[in-house]
């Protein structure tokens, strides 16, 4: 059973003593650690070593864990050498880290009874052994991932393919958005992390209003952009909040009365509603809801149901029921 853990966090002290917050324990011992960088040579030797491995999952290391749970243990001959060829890792100091979880799951490597040492696996790429102040890069991390598959450990390898589908979808949302940008903005794509720049701000307001002489024009370009994102209207990608953000250097009267007074598209009124509900107005502008009729609402409200995301609808529907 792994050794009792240390306390989860540490204290941040300034010259004088005092307290002047918390860090957590993992951080602060990689911050505090002059341990040397990782080397090939310095792994092999002790893979060379070792005669049994276990794969374990990261709640065994937990404060309060109850049960030790083993994933893999096995003293193969064959296995343990082919578990020996999974680890060429990458020296080059540029690619050095230290990521901010502690692994899942983990490697127990021992020679005989005796555990040597403790491997963490990071996301199907990388490993921290804490002989190593740093976490090292596997040259060829599938090899690894093989391995543990053929040996019934399936769950490294649905997180990595979690993973990649999850950026190959944000790939293609960003690719999305990407075309829904206005196309007089679009040089300022590269600086879109900078999204909360009053510069920056200003600089694509000039544009717009360049492109679109009236402020209907301009408006229903941003709530157009602004309804175009993919997923829930929290927890989004920083650069979905520029079009939010230049909708509020306009008056709430002028955009309630462009709705009122024109045709806006199906997006244009996902984007309305999506801005009524935000974080932005949320933050300093919440009357400005006020300003709705209740057919706006209504209107409004449907909009935030075509996106299919009950988190949508539910603050929409929480939004106008204040």
């Amino acid at each position: 059973m792994p050794d009792e853990p240390k306390d989860a966090f540490v204290p941040i002290t300034d010259a004088s003593g005092r307290v002047t917050g918390i860090m957590d324990r993992t951080t602060a011992d990689y911050l505090a650690s002059r341990a040397p960088d990782p080397t090939q040579k310095s792994l092999d030797e002790l893979l060379s070593t070792i005669t049994r491995v276990r794969v374990v999952p990261v709640e065994n290391y937990q404060r309060g864990a109850t049960e030790q749970r083993t994933l893999l243990d096995t003293s193969d001959p064959r296995s343990v050498v082919s578990f020996r060829r999974c680890f060429a890792i990458v020296e080059d100091p540029e690619t050095f880290g230290h990521c901010m979880c502690i692994g899942e799951p983990h490697l127990e490597l021992y020679v005989g009874d005796k555990l040597a040492a403790t491997i963490g696996y990071h996301h199907g790429v990388a490993i921290r052994w804490d002989a190593w102040k740093y976490d090292a890069r596997l040259q060829e991390p599938g090899q690894l991932l093989d391995w543990m598959s053929a040996h019934g450990v399936d769950g490294p390898r649905r997180e990595v393919e979690e993973m990649q589908r999850h950026d190959e979808e944000s790939h293609r949302d960003a690719e999305q958005w990407l075309g829904a940008m206005p196309g007089c903005l679009r040089p300022f794509w590269g600086q879109t992390e900078l999204a909360g720049d009053p510069a920056l701000h200003g600089q694509l307001l000039a544009a717009l209003r360049a492109e679109f002489p009236t402020a209907t024009e301009q408006v229903l370009v941003l709530f157009g952009w602004f309804g175009s994102g993919a997923g829930p209207w929290s927890g989004y990608p920083s650069y979905e909040s520029i079009p939010e953000q230049l909708l509020l250097h306009y008056p709430a009267r002028l955009l309630v009365n462009v709705l009122t007074g024109s045709t806006p598209t199906d997006t244009q009124w996902r984007g309305a509603v999506r801005y009524f509900v935000g974080w932005g107005l949320r933050q300093g502008r919440k009357g400005d809801r006020s300003l709705l009729p209740v057919e706006l609402k209504q209107r409004l409200l449907a909009a935030a149901r075509t996106t299919g995301i009950s988190d949508n609808t539910e603050r929409a529907e929480r939004a106008f029921s204040e």
